[in-house]
């Protein structure tokens, strides 16, 4: 009989922690989403936005307001410093991949190049800097979420460019 207790006893002391842990843990995330897209509605209605497409990244919050043909971007690294990009100052809007190169340890061993980030480059008509915004980041993504995200950035490539490209048939 006291060796039941002695494996319940052990099975809760292995388990219930790390259960408490996960638990508390999802609950700050949503807690921290949850101010995030409270700060970029607020940011939204600071610059008169009315979002027509949303995308909420693990690391940021990406709108569009296809009638002020503008973009808003707010990430968790530089929470509080919403960025607007107006299409109007948009040249060109291009799907990128960055590499890194991982050095084996073994000198008879290629060196391995692997995807770091997927993104979007957008350069801007009146500066000399261009926007980059990833949707791919080895830091933030696993692995296994690569190709979905690169879908996501295909389709955002693909609606920038449908109104660069209807602004500039305006302009003609």
């Amino acid at each position: 009989m006291s060796t039941i207790y002695v494996a319940v006893i052990i099975i809760a002391i292995t388990v219930i922690p790390p259960y408490l842990f996960v638990r508390f843990s999802k609950r700050q995330e949503q807690k921290d989403r949850d101010a995030l897209f409270s700060q970029f509605n607020q940011a939204g209605r600071d610059h008169g936005l009315s979002f027509t497409r949303l995308e909420v990244l693990k690391d940021k919050i990406l709108g569009f307001d296809a009638g002020k043909q503008s973009l808003l971007l707010l990430s968790f690294d530089r929470a509080g410093s919403p960025v607007v990009i107006g299409l109007s100052n948009v040249q060109t809007c291009t799907l990128h991949r960055k590499y890194i190169t991982l050095d084996s340890s073994n000198s008879q061993a290629k060196a391995e190049v692997i995807t770091d980030q997927i993104g979007i480059r957008l350069t801007l008509s009146h500066s000399a800097d261009s926007a980059w915004i990833s949707f791919y980041d080895t830091n933030v993504n696993g692995i296994y979420q690569m190709q979905e995200l690169e879908q996501k950035a295909k389709f955002w490539e693909g609606l920038i460019n449908q109104h660069i490209s209807s602004k500039m048939t305006r302009r003609a």
